[in-house]
């Protein structure tokens, strides 16, 4: 996955006057002119090259990747009778940039649910660097009922791929199985967009079956990265 340079890593590093580079490939980064560039490799660099600094390393994961277009056959049974369900609710669905107030309600949801759900994400100054970098490409997903938020789904948009970033539901929306609503409302829009595929993110059947089910439900593909390293 290619990675935007963040303002304060670039000058944090910037007395190695050199930019930053993950195996023999210079990433471009079409947002910004910075020279300093972040990326990640499922390569491990060697101790021994001079060209190399690991910074951040972690083990292999499993992602759910749904490939585009997602006819509506290719779902699985459950999930998508529970999606004909939710249909009849007539939720209000909307696709839109996200905008700057709405990220930060967005993000204040999501360090709660951290904190109630005891797991750690991505810094929130990771999505707002997106955000500055690439406004166009941070995009947002709500499902409405009675000018109500119900549920919420955040992607990046990057090449032919978009990740599902971040997301919360209330109680109503979980009734109403809101967060199924939006995933299929993204489906069909960011295929409409000429996008290939989607990233569910990562999945653990062992310590989290119910979020690994619902993603695989959508008929995504499991694949196992290898291990992964930051290096600058």
């Amino acid at each position: 996955m290619y990675l935007p340079p963040f303002r304060g890593v670039s000058e944090h590093l910037a007395h190695l006057n050199r930019p930053l580079v993950a195996g023999t490939m210079r990433p471009r980064c079409r947002h910004s002119p910075d020279p300093a560039h972040v990326a990640i490799t499922p390569a491990t660099p060697s101790a021994s090259d001079p060209d190399w600094f690991p910074a951040y390393t972690v083990g292999p994961a499993t992602m759910a990747m749904r490939d585009l277009p997602a006819p509506a056959q290719s779902l699985q049974g459950k999930w998508r009778n529970i999606l004909k369900k939710a249909e009849k609710n007539n939720l209000d669905i909307r696709h839109q940039r996200c905008s700057p107030i709405a990220l930060r309600e967005l993000l204040a949801h999501d360090a709660q649910q951290q904190k109630v759900r005891a797991y750690r994400a991505l810094p929130a100054a990771f999505t707002h660097e997106w955000q500055r970098l690439a406004p166009d490409d941070l995009r947002l997903f709500t499902a409405h009922e009675a000018g109500h938020i119900l549920a919420q789904a955040l992607f990046l948009r990057h090449g032919n791929t978009a990740t599902y970033h971040i997301a919360h539901i209330s109680e109503r929306g979980r009734a109403t199985s809101a967060a199924r609503l939006l995933l299929w409302r993204s489906f069909q829009d960011f295929t409409a967009e000429g996008l290939a595929r989607i990233d569910l993110g990562r999945i653990d059947p062992e310590n989290a079956p119910g979020l690994a089910r619902f993603k695989m439900g959508t008929g995504a593909k499991a694949c196992t990265t290898g291990p992964t390293v930051l290096a600058l």
